[in-house]
């Protein structure tokens, strides 16, 4: 009875766990250094463009997901911060098998439990890239209103300057009309 009872909990808290990440938009892996053996959560399948199971969670087909570009500097990070034993926090593109291109946050921290050949990374990965748009729309607009604000000094700059030499000019005329 006991062991039905914490079965049916545990199946709640996964169910929980995965419908949590499912909503926040974030996966959680894990994977062994080593080996190249992973786990992959249902939704770090779906944030990498793939159905839960439909590739084997591996080091390998991670890999095969970063963009070109981010590929040696992610996997590098990966590997210093096992040397390091500093958690992995990180920035990259990937590509989807639709060639859509992501952007996502990896977070992982590394553990051995002592034991160099199960050198284990878990961690999370979030999907940013609407957050990213909003923030390139944002920092154009702004580049945008100080351009604008620029054009508008300069503008009553060169309008101030184009006003003062003829008003000195009749100022100046004025003077010399009054003193005879």
């Amino acid at each position: 009875l006991l062991v039905k009872e914490r079965t049916a909990d545990l199946s709640e808290s996964e169910a929980n766990l995965t419908e949590a990440q499912r909503i926040a938009n974030f996966g959680s892996w894990k994977i062994n250094i080593n080996t190249g053996e992973a786990f992959w959560s249902d939704q770090r399948y779906r944030i990498f463009g793939f159905e839960p199971g439909e590739i084997e969670p591996s080091l390998e087909n991670f890999k095969k997901s970063l963009h070109p570009d981010d590929r040696v500097r992610v996997i590098s990070e990966m590997m210093d911060a096992f040397k390091t034993e500093e958690t992995l926090d990180t920035e990259c593109r990937i590509i989807r098998p639709n060639g859509e291109e992501r952007i996502i946050h990896i977070i992982g921290e590394t553990s051995s439990g002592g034991d160099p050949d199960n050198q284990l990374m878990s961690g999370t990965v979030l999907d940013i890239t609407e957050r990213k748009i909003v923030d390139n729309e944002l920092l154009s607009a702004k580049e945008e209103a100080e351009a604008a604000n620029r054009a508008k000094s300069g503008f009553l700059a060169n309008i101030s300057h184009e006003l003062r030499t003829p008003l000195n000019a009749v100022i100046g005329f004025s003077d010399a009309m009054r003193s005879g």
